[in-house]
């Protein structure tokens, strides 16, 4: 049986017209901030290259880089280990959704 989007993933998903991805989310904040994907790269820490394969959805991060990226843009570590995991089950092929809930607050509160 599918599960039911949350509100707020809905929300965002309808906002960039496809199901967000980490790779999509992590471009969509480089644009937003005028940066290049250069200066992007120094600020996560990884090379040009790589980030370009990840924002095009040609490469996955494990989680311990997720939750680094997560804290080097200022955002929660639950929403990037979220979309890091989605993106290795849609790789796999896989028509299932991630969705994690933190003991202290719901992943919904996050993104809001």
């Amino acid at each position: 049986m599918a599960k039911k989007k949350s509100k707020a993933r809905a929300f965002l998903d309808k906002l960039i017209g496809d199901p967000m991805t980490l790779g999509g989310f992590v471009r969509s904040h480089r644009e937003d901030e005028g940066l290049s994907l250069t200066a992007m790269a120094l600020e996560l820490g990884t090379s040009r290259r790589r980030l370009r394969k990840v924002e095009l959805d040609q490469s996955a991060v494990n989680i311990p880089v997720a939750i680094q990226w997560a804290r080097r843009l200022g955002y929660a570590d639950e929403l990037f280990v979220q979309l890091a995991l989605q993106s290795r089950i849609d790789a796999a092929g896989l028509e299932l959704r991630v969705t994690l809930e933190s003991n202290e607050r719901r992943l919904d509160d996050l993104v809001r």
